[in-house]
């Protein structure tokens, strides 16, 4: 909003002094004369997209962490509670894969400091041999890229009629699954609902284990949400080429009042245009980069034409 009002009333200041008249008369094109709104709004695109990424998630993350600390909670992303963590896969039987469906599903009632504390683990993985685990703690170990619970009790459970449940105790039992539930316990629990305040990276954390779970819709909106990631701050590009092609028009004499105004419906008219495109994107009838990059082109296309229009 401030790009796009900035370059309206800045160029509809100089056209009503007729300065730009007076650069027209020199020979100075169109294009040359919007190219100093437009190399603000190039600035100012980055500067969103720096704030965007590294300041506002850092600082959400602060603040929270500051009012858990007041409180007396645990700092937020070193625990949580209730975590569960579905993964979707090939179902094999024996060597074969017979189908895709759930394979894995992790369950654990605390994460505090690395450590889960009561765990389930289901490993439907294979028809022949499906594994039920249950045990009081456990933890990720990186150099063996696996996780070792303890104290618990393992059963495995064979198809077939005559076979037999074996259970068994264990002290130490090292499992073969990867670190996603690390990465679920660390992310927000309401991060649907603030996924704009997530970096990229944990974006495309959030993506991946939404559709490895199965989750597809969820993952896709999150594919939309990382575009837009990028494609928001081009807002600014886009406001301001409209906003130096209309103030700089010869016709143009531009009022604080009457560019507050069509500041507003500018804004009106692009957010819910950009608003409709994500939810078409998010519901999967475009893809991805299409639903978030298009108010972006179809403002760049309208604001060139205009200034085409204007230089002839």
């Amino acid at each position: 909003m401030a790009t796009l009002m900035a370059a309206l009333l800045s160029y509809g200041k100089l056209a009503s002094t007729s300065e730009l008249t007076a650069l027209r008369s020199v020979g100075v094109s169109e294009w040359r004369m919007v190219m100093p709104g437009v190399s603000l709004a190039l600035v100012m695109m980055l500067l969103t997209l720096t704030f965007n990424e590294w300041v506002v998630p850092n600082t959400m993350y602060q603040s929270k962490a500051l009012l858990d600390r007041s409180l007396g909670r645990a700092v937020i992303g070193q625990s949580a509670e209730n975590i569960t963590y579905s993964k979707f896969g090939e179902i094999k039987n024996g060597e074969a894969p017979v189908s895709r469906g759930l394979t894995t599903f992790f369950a654990a009632r605390e994460y505090k400091e690395g450590n889960m504390f009561g765990i389930t683990v289901l490993d439907f993985a294979d028809t022949n041999r499906q594994i039920l685990l249950q045990a009081q703690s456990g933890s990720w170990l990186e150099s063996e890229g696996s996780w070792e619970f303890r104290d618990g009790v393992i059963s495995v459970l064979p198809s077939g009629k005559d076979k037999q449940l074996t259970t068994g105790a264990f002290e130490k039992y090292v499992f073969k699954l990867g670190m996603e539930p690390i990465q679920a316990a660390k992310l927000p629990k309401d991060f649907d609902v603030f996924s704009n305040t997530l970096t990229v990276g944990q974006a495309m954390t959030a993506e991946r284990l939404l559709r490895e779970s199965g989750q597809a819709k969820r993952a896709r909106k999150f594919q939309v949400r990382i575009q837009e990631k990028f494609s928001f701050p081009a807002v600014c590009l886009v406001f301001g080429l409209l906003g130096s092609t209309l103030g700089s028009r010869p016709t143009s004499r531009q009022s604080s009042s009457k560019g507050f105004g069509m500041t507003v419906i500018f804004l009106f008219v692009y957010y819910l245009g950009a608003y409709i495109f994500s939810m078409i994107g998010v519901n999967g009838f475009l893809p991805p980069f299409v639903a978030a990059w298009s108010p972006v082109l179809l403002g760049l296309g309208t604001g060139s034409f205009i200034l085409y229009r204007s230089s002839r």
